[in-house]
């Protein structure tokens, strides 16, 4: 929306369907639905403030409703372009982000409403034998306890084909 303006804005909307494999049960299982928003033209410098809201919910019928809940995600995105270093890839783009989610009750019933945790990473898309492969690094630090106690190191692979 409003594309040559300062407050150009781009949104998505997501479905998802996490599948935590834990034997031939369904009930750790969720969905989220949600909608995100991102102002690439705000910041002068490359940096590009985003927000996602999304309700995740259980699929199991034999977990509690009190268990799902909202999310949101305000963010900080930026590009840095560099001379490509795989054939194929004249450039190179590492993305960096940073983001602070609250949760509003989602995922865990012993969840508190508050901001749960906040996020730090980069990755970067490689194109292969027509695909995207984007491998990535970030770090979670862990502000609510009732969410998770621990501050994580994690890695990320995801691929796309187009069609």
């Amino acid at each position: 929306m409003n594309e040559d303006s300062v407050w150009a804005t781009d949104y998505c909307a997501k479905y998802a369907y996490y599948d935590r494999y834990d034997g031939n049960s369904k009930m750790n299982d969720v969905q989220e639905l949600g909608i995100g928003f991102s102002w690439p033209n705000v910041m002068p410098c490359g940096i590009v403030p985003n927000y996602y809201f999304a309700k995740i919910w259980p699929t199991g019928s034999d977990v509690q409703e009190h268990v799902s809940g909202f999310v949101h995600i305000l963010g900080l995105n930026y590009d840095y372009v560099m001379p490509g270093c795989i054939a194929g890839n004249p450039q190179q783009v590492l993305q960096f982000y940073t983001n602070i989610v609250y949760n509003d009750g989602a995922v865990s019933a012993a969840a508190d409403h508050d901001w749960s945790h906040a996020n730090i990473g980069v990755s970067t898309p490689i194109e292969l034998c027509g695909m995207t492969v984007t491998p990535g690094m970030g770090y979670q630090i862990s502000m609510d306890d009732s969410v998770n106690t621990d501050d994580e190191l994690f890695f990320t692979v995801k691929a796309s084909y187009s069609f």
